[in-house]
């Protein structure tokens, strides 16, 4: 109870204060007249005035009351305003606290995607340097060429192979080291590869020997092996080319000494056989063959021994561990 009056009290204060005052003017108008006019008692004048007093009093209490009524109302719009205004800050305060924390959060994310994309960037640059270091000390040609079929990646082997300096042979077509004849048919396997990810390019996946052709033109033979692959979506091939020039010569001269000796083998009266060191026939001249009886064919990896024994002055022939030509192809 005690709580709802102070309530109403605090709710109406103002009224109650112009009531309080038109209630001590009409008490003190009372004794005013009773005691200096002698209009009447007391009592009389408070509760029975005189008409003209009455009308002026009832007026200068109702402006009182309306007066009080109208700063209650002031008071109270006040008081619901500076309530809503708390409870804008609150809201606001709220909102501030949130979107605080929101943009701390957002901070975070953005400081630990930077640091991410740093070591991203790091880890990529530290493989691109390995890649490039690898690429660089390799003693064969690398190369690599793009989705339009243009030399990207050129290294230090390459330049000294094919005589061209890197800032000369970039984004140049693959052709300027294809042999002239064959150069445009290349190109356009190539490029159809690596548009349409199929066509004629046999190189991709293969180790081949193919003619290239220098900056002078010379050309020369070297064993290629090219992989295909995709960077950023789009296809790009890499080749290894290794210059076989020195091999092919050895190779052909050793044809030419093969030759020369197998003509000379099969010109010569006497026979003549080679053996391993297991005692098997390597090669025979046919001189040899016609001596032993045997084809060609017959004698080739056949053990010497079992085919012709090596006879002691008696005619009797060696065994095996006492044989002079089984000790000298068993003591090399």
């Amino acid at each position: 109870m005690v709580k709802i009056i102070k309530r109403f009290i605090e709710e109406n204060k103002a009224i109650l204060i112009a009531f309080g005052l038109a209630m001590f003017f009409w008490i003190f108008e009372s004794s005013l007249h009773a005691s200096i006019f002698h209009t009447g008692a007391f009592i009389e004048q408070i509760f029975m005035p005189a008409n003209h007093e009455l009308w002026m009093r009832l007026v200068v209490v109702s402006l009182l009351i309306i007066s009080g009524s109208i700063c209650q109302i002031m008071l109270t719009s006040l008081k619901r305003s500076e309530q809503e205004l708390k409870r804008h800050h609150v809201y606001l305060d709220d909102m501030i606290k949130e979107r605080t924390t929101e943009l701390e959060k957002i901070n975070e994310d953005l400081a630990n995607e930077i640091e991410t994309r740093k070591q991203s960037e790091n880890s990529l640059r530290e493989n691109e340097e390995k890649l490039r270091t690898v690429i660089e000390a390799s003693l064969d040609a690398i190369l690599a060429i793009d989705s339009r079929a243009r030399i990207i990646l050129f290294n230090t082997a390459a330049e000294d192979l094919f005589k061209y300096s890197s800032e000369e042979i970039l984004e140049k077509p693959l052709s300027i080291i294809c042999p002239e004849n064959t150069a445009e048919i290349h190109q356009k396997r190539v490029e159809q590869f690596l548009k349409e990810g199929f066509g004629q390019c046999g190189h991709i996946g293969r180790r081949l020997e193919r003619t290239f052709r220098r900056k002078d033109g010379a050309p020369f033979m070297a064993e290629v092996a090219m992989a295909g692959g995709r960077i950023d979506g789009k296809r790009l091939v890499v080749a290894s080319i290794h210059d076989i020039t020195e091999r092919k010569k050895a190779e052909d001269a050793l044809k030419r000494l093969s030759h020369q000796n197998q003509l000379i083998l099969e010109s010569a009266g006497e026979g003549i056989f080679g053996l391993d060191t297991e005692g098997k026939v390597m090669f025979v001249n046919p001189a040899a063959a016609k001596m032993l009886g045997y084809d060609l064919q017959e004698l080739i990896g056949k053990i010497h021994h079992n085919l012709a024994h090596y006879m002691n002055r008696n005619g009797i022939p060696y065994p095996e561990d006492e044989c002079p030509i089984c000790a000298s192809y068993k003591n090399h």
